[in-house]
């Protein structure tokens, strides 16, 4: 029993560490990347959740933010939520 116990441990530690090894680079937030290959950064719309090219999106500046949406809708439903809160 202890010989599993241990085992589990170890595969544990080592899933772990390539973990680690593999993760992101830093600057790097889940929510935007960069396809290294074009250069192309992608984001997510608060809105609806779409991710899309940042360079084709609608940029809106919130609350001293600067927020990116995929389209003008979804901006424009963003702002009219925010506004009712």
């Amino acid at each position: 029993m202890l010989r599993y116990i241990l085992t589990f441990i170890a595969l544990y530690l080592a899933y772990r560490l390539l973990r680690r090894l593999i993760s992101l680079p830093k600057g790097y937030h889940r929510d935007e990347g960069v396809d290294n290959a074009s250069g192309a950064v992608m984001t997510k719309d608060p809105a609806c959740g779409t991710y899309f090219l940042k360079s084709q999106g609608v940029e809106a500046r919130v609350a001293r933010e600067v927020l990116y949406f995929c389209s003008e809708e979804c901006k424009e439903k963003y702002l009219e939520e925010r506004r009712d809160e």
